[in-house]
């Protein structure tokens, strides 16, 4: 009987103690792996499965109470946080709770934590008061213990954190900021780096809060850099998530101050962290990173790009709606409905299809978001914004009652937020100010637009764009009142405030930025200006629309050019330092003048008190820079462009003819028109619809193209063809000369014609669609005889009037030609020759030309050779010598004298005050069988070619790179400090379409940075032209360092080309290139007039090499003695005169009118002595002495007669007495 109950005991006991069996451990093992594996990569739904799992796993096996209490504690809590961390917190508190009950009689600490998690769980919950009770029971119950218990710095510090996060939701920052603090200094004592840089983040938060965007950007920094080492040290997920964070919210503050681009980097770089580690799970940081993107991409321009970003992020919130506790649903649908508003106003301005449907989607869109909004109760000023959205849409479709209803829908819901005045209620003025302009009720519109006015001075700075925006469609209206004084006035008011706000801005703005906003600033002021002027041309008005004009199209030359004279000042690392507080101190200046004022007096002047104290602070750092650098200086005056300014420097007789491009208001067509001015006077004339002039330039460039592809079908390099072909081109003349005479009569109307032909030069500038046209090639004849406009005047292109005010430095000396290319040059030979070269040239390439050769070109693309055209830059190279004489000799004369100079050349001729004397060496020169004597001491030398030897002034540094030598990093290189550059090959420009994003490096965003162009390729026209160069058919990526064969118009503005006095690009379509009206053409007209070149000769289509290297014998031989553009010039004339007497086929404006010279040829220079022709020189002595005499004896013959005059009459002081005598007299 007791060995039964013994027996009957072991079972029991053993029942009691079970222990689990293989299988469960097992499981149980494998559940851990998989649970820790699922936390690590976020997927919080499986890992809180696993858990629970094993937690009940627990309960059913785990017998021992004290074991399965530790056990229970880990995983409440776990589960606790994990379904925090999944947005599902009414679940998270079922654990906490039980983690809490769990706990009661344990270490201080323990408690203090379950404290802060259960706190932390309602602060998620927007239940801010009793986060903020559970958080401060949280340190009470710490500062308790802390005598009984030995509590870390860091467990200390936890409290104060999380009370201050509270704080900032309920807006009470300064308490925030003391409690942030407190947790700081202990942390800083704990040495915890994760931590730290967590408080860091908060604090910097909160300064975002309060607008100091500077000193938040500072903690953000620190931040970074403490979760950047605790990260290091010990990688995790939740370490990168803090980064990405701080990544995205210094995003935003570069955003809010204006730096979009760089704003879009942080942005991309966060939401890139941020999807490796949450993948596709829903996550309301992955919806507001695509929001914030979005919206950044619409401030670009890049619509279609933002619009995608704001479909995924709805995308995403909708998967996350369930976990969404406010309505960032309505965000999105409202940032959708903003895209597509903006697509549709666009396409509809544009002319394009396809813009109902977008006007349509977006309405739908708007809708949406109210709907999404209304579940907030705070939601008012969003929904107010969203149902003038819906105005704005029915405006543009057209259905202008509904879209006023819509309006007074968003007053009344704007009644319901208690603030009056407030910046959206008068955009809503505005509006609806806009919609009564539609609808041609003038006086209505004028009503809301005062309103709109006085709203926006009360809540903005004065000098805010919203102003300037209100002003100017008060103009518009003005205008179709009839109220043309006022419209004036307030047009004026506009361009004053806007040139202000843009001086502000500009040191602080991207280039891409710097584009948008001076069309988006200055196109309307331009074109309620040239409207006005062109109804009533009052001489007040046509002068200020023209120092507008000027002021435009020069503008962002002039701040690029100031840009670049900063870098030079501040190169040094305490300028650099001394320049950043500045650049951040303009930053903060813009951005605060931005915002909007309090609505009580006492905050309203503290703020603008902070933004005069701010403004002081910017003016003494720029004394303070100026004291040490000049440069800088300068690039702060402003410079002075005017009609005034302009009278002072063109010569008499001379003409500008300044074309603007504008949008009438009365029916919102596009035109072109003129301001033609002399030394006296100002005219503005109107030409005509834009598409018009268009159209024609079009069907020319056609007739062009189907006349060159009717030359390659003949396939003829020389030219001479017979009679059928001459009357076939002859009829294609005539017919390109009737239409070139109907746009002759679009450009120049009868009243411009008639002020041309007193003009003895003209000054040309384009704008808009008139860029792309050679203005030489216009008919201006009548009936059957055809007379170019360049037969009749002479005339160069300029950027715009502003040219003519530019100064330019000393030239540079020699002559650098690119000729005939090897575009077959294999990598390794060109790695062999560069070395050799860069040898002799100063060894390696510096980290600015650097930038220049690695920008990539198209690669892929496949060039032919261009062998005939060494021989324009051997011409090229003769001419830059400049010759003074020019005579024959006899070669033995100099071989006899043992090549010395003979000793009568010393004695009869002398150039430019050195004389002849001394003696020289005999040197033979290679390939091209020239030989010359050169003197370094008087610095001339001698050069014979044939029968002619011509003597010149100065070193020769001529460098002609042809064939394998003609590389890209050479170019770079030499081309730099020359007079003029020649360079024949190969040119492109694509068109945006044709352009593969593929096709450009990732090593252009060196560039972009130090010329701040756009950072996306084909969104850039300076990326989209370029020069050819060897080696370009065999570029291979993998010799590093190489250069591929292009060089981007992008890299030649960034070229110091200051003393460059010409550049001929006699290569295809150079002239061409993306125009933006009121800005200019972006390509190499650009380039080179930003890199400093004097004068540039372009293409503006394709010519044959034999033409074009006939042509360039012309050009030069008249460069010998004119400035490039008169050469040209008068090398068209020429050209055109001699094929004209041939009968030739040349006298087709193919072959001739394709060059066009853009520079600044003021001051005029008078013309250079002519050289004379060979074998005359033996005449010139008599000739010369033989007038001489006869001018003597014509001279004596004068002064004998005035001698006897002189006697036989009396002087001065006897006729006096002689006239007093006579009336003594008569008394």
């Amino acid at each position: 009987m007791k060995a039964i109950l013994v027996l009957l005991v072991l079972v029991l006991w053993s029942v009691l103690n079970a222990q689990p069996t293989s299988e469960v451990i097992k499981k149980i093992e494998d559940l851990k792996k998989n649970a820790a594996l699922y936390e690590k990569t976020l997927d919080l739904k499986e890992a809180i499965a696993a858990n629970k799992e094993l937690l009940a796993l627990a309960r059913a096996n785990c017998k021992n109470k004290k074991h399965l209490r530790t056990i229970e504690i880990f995983y409440n809590k776990k589960l606790g946080r994990l379904y925090n961390a999944a947005e599902q917190h009414t679940e998270a508190l079922v654990y906490l709770y039980q983690w809490l009950n769990l706990i009661s009689g344990m270490p201080a600490e323990e408690i203090a934590k379950c404290y802060s998690d259960i706190g932390g769980t309602y602060y998620k919950m927007l239940k801010y008061q009793e986060a903020l009770q559970w958080y401060k029971n949280a340190k009470t119950k710490l500062k308790e213990a802390e005598k009984k218990e030995n509590i870390s710095p860091l467990v200390k510090s936890f409290p104060d954190y999380n009370i201050g996060l509270v704080l900032c939701s309920l807006n009470r920052f300064q308490e925030a900021l003391n409690h942030y603090d407190l947790s700081l200094q202990l942390r800083l004592k704990s040495g915890s780096a994760e931590h730290i840089g967590i408080t860091y983040q908060e604090i910097a938060k909160i300064y975002q809060s309060l607008n100091n965007l500077k000193k938040s950007e500072e903690k953000y920094r620190q931040a970074e850099k403490y979760l950047g080492e605790a990260y290091r040290s010990n990688p995790s997920n939740q370490l990168e998530l803090c980064v990405a964070r701080c990544a995205h919210n210094i995003g935003k503050i570069c955003y809010d101050l204006g730096s979009t681009e760089q704003a879009l980097k942080y942005y991309q770089d966060a939401f890139a962290k941020r999807k490796l580690l949450y993948k596709e799970l829903p996550s309301l940081e992955l919806v507001q990173s695509c929001s914030e993107i979005g919206f950044a991409l619409a401030s670009l321009g890049r619509y279609d790009e933002s619009l995608k970003c704001q479909e995924e992020a709805l995308e995403r919130a909708e998967k996350a709606k369930n976990q969404v506790p406010h309505p960032i649903l309505g965000s999105c649908y409202q940032g959708i409905g903003t895209v597509l508003l903006k697509q549709g106003w666009d396409a509809k301005n544009t002319k394009m299809s396809g813009y109902e449907a977008k006007y349509a989607k977006s309405f739908d869109f708007f809708t949406k978001a109210i709907e999404a909004f209304q579940i907030d109760s705070n939601a008012y000023l969003e929904i107010a914004r969203c149902y003038s959205s819906l105005g704005i849409v029915l405006q543009q479709q057209g259905h202008y009652n509904e879209a006023f209803k819509k309006f007074d829908d968003a007053l009344k819901t704007m009644d319901k937020v208690s603030l009056d005045p407030h910046y959206t209620k008068a955009t809503i003025y505005h509006n609806i100010g806009s919609t009564y302009e539609d609808i041609k009720q003038y006086q209505k519109a004028s009503e809301f637009y005062d309103k709109a006015l006085k709203m926006f001075q009360q809540v903005y700075p004065p000098d805010h764009p919203q102003i300037a925006n209100i002003y100017i469609r008060m103009a518009i209206n003005d205008f179709f009142l009839g109220k043309y004084d006022k419209c004036y006035s307030d047009a004026k008011t506009s361009f004053f405030l806007r040139q202000k706000i843009f001086q502000g801005e500009w040191p602080v703005l991207s280039t891409n930025d710097k584009i948008s906003r001076i069309s988006s600033y200055f196109n309307s002021i331009i074109s309620v200006m040239s409207t006005l002027i062109s109804t009533k041309p009052c001489p007040e008005w046509v002068t200020t629309a023209f120092d507008a004009t000027l002021y435009q199209k020069s503008l962002l030359m002039q701040v690029l050019t100031k840009e670049k004279q900063i870098l030079q000042a501040t190169r040094n690392p305490e300028m650099e330092k001394l320049y950043k507080k500045y650049s951040d101190t303009v930053e903060i200046l813009n951005y605060q003048a931005y915002q909007v004022l309090p609505l009580d007096s006492q905050n309203r002047n503290i703020a603008l008190e902070k933004l005069k104290k701010l403004r002081a602070e910017k003016n003494n750092l720029e004394q303070q820079i100026s004291l040490k650098s000049k440069p800088f200086l300068l690039s702060l005056k402003q410079d002075e462009f005017s009609l005034k300014r302009i009278q002072q420097v063109l010569p008499q007789n001379a003409g500008l003819l300044e074309f603007v491009a504008f949008e009438h208001v009365k029916d919102k067509k596009k035109e072109i028109g003129v301001f033609v001015v002399t030394q006296n006077s100002i005219r503005f004339i109107t030409l005509g619809d834009s598409d018009v002039i268009q159209k024609h330039i079009s069907d020319i460039k056609r007739q062009i193209s189907e006349y060159a592809g009717y030359i390659r079908t003949i396939g003829k390099d020389d030219f001479v063809f017979t009679k059928e072909v001459i009357d076939t081109t002859k009829d294609k003349e005539k017919k390109l000369a009737k239409k070139s005479r109907k746009l002759y009569s679009l450009i120049f109307p009868k009243t411009v014609e008639s002020l041309l032909d007193n003009f003895s030069t003209i000054f040309l500038a384009p704008d808009d669609c008139l860029h792309y046209l050679s203005f030489g090639m216009l008919d201006r004849g009548h009936g059957e005889k055809i007379e170019y406009f360049i037969e009749k005047h002479n005339f160069v292109y300029l950027s715009s009037g502003v040219s003519l005010l530019r100064n330019y430095p000393k030239y540079g000396t020699g002559f650098y030609g690119v000729a005939n290319p090897n575009y077959d040059l294999l990598p390794i030979q060109k790695q062999q020759l560069l070395a050799k070269e860069l040898s002799h040239l100063g060894g390696k390439v510096t980290s600015e030309e650097e930038d220049a050769i690695m920008t990539r070109g198209p690669i892929g693309a496949k060039w032919n050779f261009l062998q005939n055209t060494e021989e324009e830059i051997a011409n090229g190279e003769e001419n830059y010598k400049s010759p003074q004489y020019l005579f024959s000799s006899n070669d033995d004369r100099i071989l006899l004298n043992n090549g010395q100079i003979p000793l009568d050349w010393k004695k009869r001729f002398s150039i430019n005050g050195h004389s002849l004397s001394g003696s020289a060496t005999l040197t033979v020169l290679e390939k091209d069988k020239k030989w010359g004597i050169k003197d370094k001491k008087n610095r001339y030398h001698i050069v014979r070619k044939g029968d002619r030897v011509l003597v010149y002034i100065g070193e020769d540094t001529s460098v002609l790179r042809t064939k394998n030598e003609a590389m890209e990093t050479l170019f770079v290189r030499e081309a730099p400090g020359k007079r003029m550059i020649h360079v024949a090959s190969h040119a492109y420009f694509l068109d945006k379409q044709e352009t593969a994003e593929d096709n450009f490096s990732i090593l252009q965003l060196s560039l972009f940075h130090k010329l701040a162009l756009f950072h996306i390729p084909r969104e850039n026209p300076l990326l989209l032209s370029g020069l050819v160069f060897a080696g370009a058919n065999t570029f291979d990526e993998n010799y590093k360092g190489m250069d591929d064969g292009y060089l981007l118009s992008a890299n030649i503005a960034l070229l110091p080309l200051e003393g460059v006095e010409c550049m001929v690009l006699s290569c295809c379509d150079t002239g061409l290139g993306d125009y933006l009206s009121g800005v200019g053409v972006f390509s190499f007209k650009w380039a080179c007039e930003y890199a400093g070149v004097r004068y540039l000769l372009a293409s503006l289509w394709k010519v044959p090499n034999e033409a074009t290297v006939n042509f360039m014998e012309y050009f030069y031989f008249y460069h010998k003695q004119y400035d490039p553009w008169n050469a040209l010039l008068k090398a068209q004339k020429k050209y055109l005169q001699t094929h004209r007497y041939e009968n030739s086929i040349k006298t087709h404006p193919y072959f001739w009118a394709a060059f066009i010279c853009q520079g600044n040829p003021l001051p005029l220079q008078k013309t250079h002595l002519l050289i004379p022709e060979s074998k005359s020189y033996s005449y010139s002595w008599p000739i010369i002495g033989f007038g001489l005499g006869i001018l003597a004896i014509f001279s004596v013959k004068i002064c004998f007669v005035l001698r006897k005059k002189t006697k036989t009459r009396p002087s001065p002081r006897l006729r006096r007495k002689s006239i007093v005598f006579k009336k003594h007299s008569q008394q």
